[in-house]
């Protein structure tokens, strides 16, 4: 099987593994946002699917939670670099959807024009920063 023949439930279910829902909080799982899976994701896929069939001669999606977590475990210290890059993409992209800002209260509006709002702070403690004067040399 190729990672073009994998299961997309079973990317599903690999990526609520990286970021579980929680239903309590309203919080969706990473399978809830909208995610586009890259080459990378499917061929993660394709990893944990291999291994599920060598452990237990089932696909991943067959697994119950705690073999999936097992196995996505083993196989994240083998395939370090693509497992980092599917969950940093993952989280980028999350963290960006509407639903997770809202369930978080972060807001939906982007820093400008408005701007963020920045609390004034007492700039006589760089006082000392300004009688130092400057600490590099001119290339002149």
């Amino acid at each position: 099987m190729n990672f073009l023949q994998t299961d997309p439930n079973g990317l599903a279910a690999l990526l609520d593994l990286i970021i579980p829902p929680n239903q309590e909080a309203g919080i969706p799982g990473g399978s809830q946002v909208g995610f586009e899976p890259d080459k990378n994701a499917w061929e993660s896929l394709k990893i944990l699917d291999d291994s599920a069939q060598a452990t237990f001669n089932k696909t991943f999606l067959q697994l119950n939670y705690e073999d999936r977590l097992n196995i996505l475990s083993k196989e994240r210290k083998r395939h370090k670099i693509a497992f980092i890059q599917l969950a940093r993409l993952l989280v980028e992209h999350y963290y960006q959807h509407r639903a997770v800002c809202q369930a978080l209260g972060l807001p939906m509006s982007p820093p400008f024009p408005e701007g963020c709002h920045v609390e004034d702070g007492d700039l006589s403690l760089l006082e000392s920063v300004y009688r130092r004067g400057p600490i590099y040399r001119n290339v002149d």
